[in-house]
């Protein structure tokens, strides 16, 4: 399935502002995909109520 991601740069710019974080570190390389991706996987995982995030299985030790 594929997700939308259209609006979310404009979503953390706005989040940013809104936030009380200063020009200087809005304005650093990375920081407003960062805040986009986040956005964008809780939108996923919101709209994906079964899914749960399960502990990896293990393989049984012999000690």
């Amino acid at each position: 399935k594929r997700w939308d991601e259209r609006f979310t740069s404009k979503m953390a710019a706005d989040s940013m502002l809104e936030s009380g974080m200063k020009k200087k570190k809005r304005q650093q390389k990375g920081n407003l995909d960062i805040i986009s991706a986040s956005i964008m996987l809780q939108s996923y995982l919101d709209s994906n109520k079964s899914f749960k995030i399960q502990s990896p299985i293990l393989p049984e030790s012999n000690n």
